[in-house]
């Protein structure tokens, strides 16, 4: 039933969302926001365009440890608080499941708020730059802009599996390509 979606998080699982949104968000009909920064206008960029009543904050936080996260996702549950409305209903956070005590007991008190796991086998062994398209921080943000069509998300996912062999050959074909190389970027 939302509009609009704010993903918060830092590195590359925030980073994910960004090249979705930057792939997908003119097919949308929903608006996707991402939050990283501290900026002032960061935010303020933000909510002129949203309706507070049609948005959903997602909060990407593997370890509930990230201070950035937290704070971003305490301002915006203050903006909700301010305007009356229950930011419970307004937050989703995508965590590993073996942290979730670490929120329950922060100062914060965020003990009320939905939370699903980031792996879909509820692991935590994914790190943030790994996790397209293997986690939920993957397929939330795809399906959100794919117009909540779980089938248009199916049909993406298979064309993957379907050719992740040769993916993965091309990507082993150039790093041995680049490892030849005098000067190479990185380490294979």
């Amino acid at each position: 039933g939302k509009k609009n979606f704010i993903f918060v998080g830092m590195g590359g699982s925030i980073n994910i969302v960004k090249v979705l949104k930057s792939v997908l968000s003119r097919s949308s009909q929903n608006q996707v926001f991402t939050l990283d920064s501290f900026d002032p206008k960061a935010l303020s960029n933000i909510l002129p365009h949203i309706s507070l009543k049609e948005t959903l904050v997602v909060v990407i936080t593997k370890s509930v440890g990230t201070p950035e996260s937290e704070k971003l996702s305490h301002d915006l549950r203050e903006i909700w608080q301010q305007q009356g409305l229950n930011y419970i209903d307004h937050q989703l956070w995508l965590v590993d499941l073996p942290n979730l005590e670490k929120l329950k007991e922060n100062p914060m008190d965020w003990s009320d708020l939905k939370v699903i796991p980031i792996q879909a086998d509820r692991g935590i062994d994914i790190g943030g730059r790994f996790t397209a398209p293997h986690t939920l921080i993957f397929f939330i943000p795809l399906f959100v802009l794919l117009g909540e069509d779980i089938s248009r998300v199916k049909i993406l996912y298979d064309e993957y599996i379907a050719n992740i062999g040769r993916l993965q050959q091309r990507a082993a074909d150039e790093a041995h390509h680049l490892y030849r190389e005098e000067n190479p970027y990185f380490a294979v």
